[in-house]
């Protein structure tokens, strides 16, 4: 058995490859791309580079096609001191990747994410979420492991927490009940808006407090964030930065308050070295900006002031 404090992250792998546009097109339009590089992405992937970058221990799950780009992006995550080796591999295709679009300031974000085989767990990989401190995920790519309500229940009565990125819509009463089962919930102003519904904001924090989510966080951008406990309510302004790429801000944070977590800080220290760490990022380039040693971080608390 693995022992001492991890987190275990689940999917997802990809390349992000970028191309700039004069315009974006209108329906039944065409416009011409010019490519402009490309870097190692996927949401939780960032994260869990982010966080072994920091000083965490982190353990990633993924099922993946052995394809000689999946190689190195496994290889790519290894520097950061991710352990890679409990990967399921698979026969077919399912090589993702997501195109960006760069016009002017904007930014369009399409990922093409082929369905990925479900694939049982063994032994010894069942043994490292059950064993876990933290699961993280984001929500749509939890499916991955064979029936997923009943395999996230017996991680969570061994222990472990399941915290979850919420950047989408939930699609069916599964990933909703997924969703009001999680220990931890990172939304960003997109993902909070859209599953709330017609609740109203506080109605919703309330609902979900009540069906046992721990700790609430939602990520407004430029206006900071805002953290909701059942004891504590807690709004956090930004940094006086100049931005310039917001490419990972919110992988990045949540990979920092997770990293905060295992270091055992109360939520309020969580959420301003995360705060830091997401505005750190965004002076950067790249989505892995923010991979950097926790003294960094800390140096960037020091030079710099909150708004608010």
């Amino acid at each position: 058995m693995i022992q001492n404090s991890y987190i275990v992250t689940i999917s997802v792998l990809h390349m992000d490859e970028y191309y700039t546009a004069a315009r974006w097109p209108q329906m039944g339009d065409k416009a011409m791309l010019t490519p402009a590089g490309r870097t190692p992405g996927g949401s939780v992937a960032n994260a869990s580079s982010v966080c072994g970058a920091l000083g965490g221990r982190v353990f990633f799950y993924d099922v993946l096609s052995r394809s000689e780009v999946n190689e190195f992006l496994l290889q790519d995550m290894e520097q950061y001191g991710i352990d890679t080796s409990f990967v399921n591999f698979t026969e077919e295709k399912i090589d993702s990747k997501c195109l960006i679009i760069v016009t002017g300031e904007e930014k369009t974000i399409l990922c093409a994410m082929p369905r990925k085989p479900v694939m049982a767990l063994g032994p010894e990989q069942a043994e490292l979420f059950r064993n876990a401190s933290v699961i993280y995920t984001m929500l749509g790519a939890e499916y991955i492991i064979p029936d997923t309500m009943a395999a996230f229940d017996d991680f969570k009565r061994h222990g472990a927490r399941i915290a979850l990125d919420v950047e989408f819509i939930c699609e069916s009463t599964e990933q909703r009940r997924f969703l009001e089962a999680a220990d931890i919930l990172f939304f960003n102003q997109f993902g909070f808006l859209q599953n709330r519904g017609d609740l109203e904001e506080e109605e919703y924090l309330e609902y979900l407090l009540n069906k046992g989510v721990k700790i609430i966080v939602v990520t407004l951008g430029g206006n900071g964030c805002r953290i909701k406990t059942r004891n504590e309510d807690l709004r956090i302004p930004v940094y006086d930065i100049r931005v310039r790429d917001t490419n990972g801000a919110g992988d990045t944070f949540n990979a920092a308050f997770l990293y905060g977590m295992q270091k055992h800080w109360t939520v309020k220290e969580t959420g301003l070295f995360a705060t830091a760490a997401a505005n750190y990022c965004v002076t950067q380039e790249g989505p892995r900006g923010g991979a950097v040693s926790e003294s960094i971080i800390r140096q960037f608390m020091g030079e710099h002031c909150l708004l608010g």
